[in-house]
């Protein structure tokens, strides 16, 4: 019953969004999931860099024959000890890191809620870490260095804050009973009642 020269107006609805309700372009379920898999491989680049550089260290300096100043430096006692160790801690670190998000890709997966709060728990521990670490390791007077390490800290604590909202955004659906998984697929939404719309249902 539209007449001719009418105005129409439009809704578009923008798939868009920050937790509790979205994560990016995805529903929370989906986006915590997709970015726990890419930090997951994020974190197994990272640990085997990191392996592969203590290798190469090891190699370098084993195979040194004494002769080069800037090798004989490098390769000291002392500076050897420091690389190693700091090398060796970060290996520890990354493996810690890689260990909390294959616990919480399982949780994610098998939509439990009391895993998925630890996982939130670990998660933002290992955030506030990273973040001390960061700005302790700066140790300069160099002003650009600082500002460089604060804006380094800024963008972690935003997007790791973020992702972690998100983590505990999830479990606390998943416990309400907002979000659960059943029969391969994750339902969402309230049970029925009066008033209140279906749940939807999508296959994961």
């Amino acid at each position: 019953n539209i007449q001719k020269e009418s105005t129409l107006h439009l809704v578009l609805r923008l798939r868009g969004g920050c937790p509790p309700d979205k994560c990016c372009c995805c529903d929370i379920y989906e986006g915590v999931k997709i970015w726990t898999w890419i930090f997951i491989i994020l974190q197994v680049i990272g640990l085997i860099f990191a392996v592969v550089s203590l290798i190469t260290y090891s190699a370098v300096c084993n195979g040194a024959d004494g002769t080069d100043p800037q090798l004989q430096e490098l390769c000291s006692s002392e500076a050897e000890s420091v690389v190693t160790a700091s090398v060796a801690l970060s290996i520890a670190f990354a493996a810690i890191q890689l260990a909390v998000s294959v616990y919480g890709i399982m949780a994610i997966q098998n939509f439990n809620a009391a895993n998925l709060k630890r996982f939130f728990y670990a998660t933002a521990a290992l955030l506030g870490i990273q973040v001390v670490v960061r700005l302790v390791s700066v140790g300069t007077s160099n002003a650009q260095l600082v500002a460089n390490a604060v804006v380094g800290v800024i963008i972690m604590i935003l997007l790791g804050g973020w992702y972690v909202y998100a983590i505990y955004s999830l479990s606390d659906q998943v416990a309400s009973g907002k979000i659960t998984g059943a029969n391969g697929t994750v339902r969402r939404g309230a049970p029925d009642g009066p008033g209140q719309n279906p749940p939807v249902q999508q296959a994961i």
